[in-house]
């Protein structure tokens, strides 16, 4: 697929993925092509509670994430204040932390991003 919308010239512009938009830095791309996986790619795949991960798309929600790990008694350790609209994706593209994530972790610490979805470690 070759990107050339007006103002971003030539085909190598960098394909930016982007979570809800919630960083209070600021840390969005300037000169891409943004793609926004919250509309579409919003799932809860699976919560496997033998292993204790989830598996989700990037544009999935995280309280949509805790509201079903917790009826498995699990939780997902990093919580920004952002946690009823950011985006899984986002967070792991930010590193998103929280309170908690001094006992649990920050997102990247407990996530594996493969080509379709992300593994996330629920405790």
């Amino acid at each position: 697929m070759c990107w050339r919308p007006r103002g971003l010239p030539g085909a190598r512009r960098a394909r930016s993925p982007q979570g809800a938009g919630t960083s209070q830095a600021g840390q969005s791309c300037n000169a891409a092509v943004v793609l926004d996986f919250s509309r579409h790619l919003d799932r809860v795949l699976e919560v496997d509670t033998e292993r204790r991960l989830a598996r989700v798309e990037p544009g999935a929600v995280l309280d949509r994430l805790r509201g079903e790990a917790e009826q498995h008694h699990l939780t997902f350790g990093p919580d920004p204040s952002t946690h009823q609209y950011c985006t899984l994706g986002g967070m792991i593209g930010n590193d998103s932390c929280g309170v908690h994530s001094v006992t649990a972790g920050p997102t990247v610490a407990t996530s594996r991003p493969s080509r379709s979805s992300l593994t996330l470690a629920c405790g």
